[in-house]
């Protein structure tokens, strides 16, 4: 599940989607709800003893008279509801907004990829340039997963020499690959935030099962946070080339 706020529900997005999700998958969480301790407190409920919280940030550009707008940002301590006490039950996350899953749309259709329909396999195919992707009806969640799936190898196929020309770091081709394949589904998370996608895949997930690959020159394996960091940069620049064809 996408991380949201458990009060005011509304989803986080940016860095705080990553810090969340590492948090999440490191805390093993199996919920996407989070909160401040002020928050906690105003509907009843309470931090745990001994929780550790973990630290979101929101930026904003400040405008002082004459002087040029500056970016200036806040820092916040949040804690998974699976934290706290005495928490009211929740309602439940709204469902897929159906207008923003045909914006997703338009935007696939307006980048002008060549996706072929067919097989059991999603995969994107550098040297000839194409999306494959399975027909409808092999997703479990056709509604979710699909343009999850859609938007990861989009993010491949963003890396494209023609395009972002992506350069993935790495001494070895398993590193390479590692890089590439955690840079798509960041770019992948960041795309379903925006068009408010939850898939039952968590991006979380499919991070840590690559992150193995991703080493520092000296062949230390880096923590998946850390990891995630060097990644970011990347996903960020391709999520905004993406969202540059976003119609409406």
């Amino acid at each position: 599940m996408w991380p949201w706020n458990y009060k005011t529900k509304r989803q986080y997005s940016g860095i705080n989607l990553q810090i969340l999700g590492c948090a999440g998958w490191n805390g093993g969480y199996r919920n996407g709800r989070w909160l401040t301790e002020r928050q906690a407190r105003s509907i009843g409920g309470r931090v745990r003893e001994g929780e550790k919280g973990t630290m979101i940030f929101f930026g904003m550009r400040r405008q002082n008279g004459e002087t040029p707008a500056r970016g200036i940002y806040r820092q916040f301590m949040v804690w998974n509801v699976e934290q706290c006490d005495g928490l009211p039950e929740p309602d439940p996350p709204p469902p897929p907004d159906a207008e923003k899953l045909k914006l997703f749309e338009a935007l696939v259709a307006s980048t002008g990829a060549d996706i072929r329909i067919g097989g059991t396999l999603a995969f994107y195919h550098p040297e000839e340039d194409y999306i494959q992707i399975p027909a409808t009806e092999f997703f479990y969640h056709p509604e979710n997963d699909r343009p999850r799936t859609l938007a990861h190898e989009l993010a491949h196929w963003s890396a494209h020499p023609t395009r972002l020309n992506r350069k993935m770091p790495g001494d070895h081709a398993l590193a390479r690959h590692a890089y590439e394949e955690i840079c798509a589904e960041l770019t992948a998370a960041f795309l379903c935030n925006r068009f408010k996608i939850t898939p039952s895949v968590r991006s979380s997930d499919y991070i840590a099962a690559w992150h193995f690959g991703i080493k520092t020159r000296f062949g230390v394996l880096l923590p998946i946070r850390d990891a995630i960091s060097l990644v970011a940069p990347d996903a960020v620049r391709a999520a905004d080339y993406l969202l540059g064809f976003a119609v409406g």
